[in-house]
């Protein structure tokens, strides 16, 4: 339930911090949404990342009560569930910690026409190819693709076999 609850929270996060990046624009003046977007862009990153992987809590509790029913409140009782959860939000504000740092506003005034166009762009120490490649590219498929899908491949197909065996030991059990 704990988990649940958590997921809910964080999914209602994401969803409100969505609507400081997505529908603002349309909204606000475009040098306001700028400035508002280095700090709602790095929290939407961040509830993205808390929320995949808070998703791929719940689906290791669920493969744990169904493939280890007499040991489940053993492996992950209430205070574990707790614990990584904790661990699963701090990670993902560690993670993007980065992302309210790398970005500033710069505001370009063209000569001939006086027209100001403001944009976010990396500051100098997070604009070059490691941060580019490593970070942004690298790690951000690697933890926030790769690593939960493979994770929530493996626990689902083991899940589908494990209530398949079961349907068919209560079905061997009922003919004989």
């Amino acid at each position: 339930m704990l988990l649940l609850q958590v997921l809910a929270v964080i999914d209602s996060m994401y969803l409100l911090t969505a609507l400081f990046r997505y529908p603002l624009p349309h909204l606000v003046e475009e040098n306001t949404y700028h400035y508002i977007q280095l700090g709602a862009f790095p929290l939407l990153k961040s509830f993205q990342t808390i929320c995949i992987w808070t998703m791929l809590l719940v689906t290791i509790d669920r493969y744990i009560y169904v493939c280890h029913p007499l040991r489940a409140q053993i492996i992950f009782t209430r205070r574990g569930r707790r614990v990584w959860a904790i661990i699963i939000i701090v990670g993902g504000f560690v993670y993007n910690l980065p992302r309210f740092f790398d970005s500033c506003i710069s505001l370009f005034v063209f000569s001939c026409s006086g027209l100001k166009l403001g944009g976010m762009v990396f500051r100098p120490a997070f604009n070059h190819m490691a941060y580019s490649v490593i970070y942004r590219k690298v790690l951000y498929v690697l933890l926030l693709y790769v690593a939960p899908l493979t994770i929530l491949a493996f626990m689902n197909h083991s899940l589908v076999r494990a209530i398949h065996r079961s349907r068919k030991r209560h079905a061997d059990c009922v003919l004989s």
